[in-house]
Parts: structure tokens; sequence; C-alpha cells
């Protein structure tokens, strides 16, 4: 005797959650085998915000060619235009994002060097060398040093799923 079979109902199946033909969620998928224990992603949330703001800050501080100075640019807005690019060749909404949260960074970098009382180049070293330390302290709770291609990866990467977490956070996706 044959059971019949019932038909499947495909409205419930999830839709995948990553798409592996991205290279993103490739890139991705490496980071995240390398930050993998709590305190160590709590360490990167808190790191590397800072660290892109204070390179960020670094770049704001340093001297602008006049053809840059008539056009009301700087080498933090250029930079901040060359990531977001890149960013969005990998997924448009982290690009974007990197765009908006690289506009804060530069927004505050400028009311600092405006106001502040030390030179912005100052507080950027302090902030980034501290935050630099704290993910370094991140990667050792990892269990393993990293090798200088992980490193650099991680940089490249970690700004860009630092922002995947947010739009995450938010409901956008990314």
């Amino acid at each position: 005797m044959v059971a019949a079979t019932q038909p499947q109902d495909k409205s419930r199946e999830k839709p995948p959650a990553v798409d592996w033909n991205r290279l993103v969620d490739q890139l991705f998928l490496v980071y995240d085998k390398r930050h993998a224990t709590f305190l160590n992603r709590l360490i990167q949330w808190i790191a590397v915000p800072l660290s892109v703001w204070a390179g960020i800050a670094m770049l704001v501080s340093l001297p602008v060619p006049a053809l840059f100075e008539t056009l009301g640019i700087d080498w933090a807005v250029l930079a901040s235009i060359s990531g977001a690019v890149v960013y969005a060749l990998l997924s448009l909404r982290v690009g974007l994002a990197l765009a908006v949260f690289a506009a804060v960074c530069i927004a505050i970098s400028w009311a600092y060097q405006s106001y502040g009382a030390l030179p912005l180049w100052q507080p950027a070293i302090a902030i980034f060398t501290l935050s630099w330390i704290a993910g370094m302290i991140g990667d050792r709770i990892e269990g393993r040093p990293r090798r200088m291609s992980e490193i650099a990866i991680d940089l490249f990467m970690a700004p860009a799923a630092y922002l995947r977490h947010v739009l995450n956070l938010l409901r956008i996706g990314y």
C-alpha cells in the first residue's frame, strides 16, 4: 500500500539568508568566522566606528590643495566617496550606509576642528590607537594571532560588517 504524500506548502519555506554567489556574503562569512565570540563582537562593535571616525578625522586634519579648498572638499570627503563606491559595488545598501556614516563622522570632525581645544589630529590618533588595541585584544580572545593578509581583509570588511549589523537592526537588510 502506497501512502499518499502531502503536498508541501512552499510558502512556509524561508528564503535563503545569504546568497553565496555574492562576493559580499562570502567576505562577511570569512569576517564572521574570525569574530565569533560574543566578547570579540562587542569589542568590534565599539572599536570599529571609533577607528573609522579617527581615520576620517586624521584625513580632515591633513592640509588640502587650493583646488580642493575652493571646491569645499578635503581628503576625508574624497576617501569617503571612494569607500562608499567600493562598498556599493559589493552591496548598494552598505555603500549608502557608509556614505551616511562617513558624512556624520566628517561633520563631527569639522565641528571639533572649529571648536575643539586640541588640534583634531591629537584626539584622532589617541582614539585610533586605543580602538586598534581594543581590536587586537578582541582578536586575541578568538585564540589565535592573525596573519597580515587576514588583518588587511578585516580592516576592509570591519566597517562593512558593522554597517551590515546596523542595517539588520533597522530591519533594512543589506
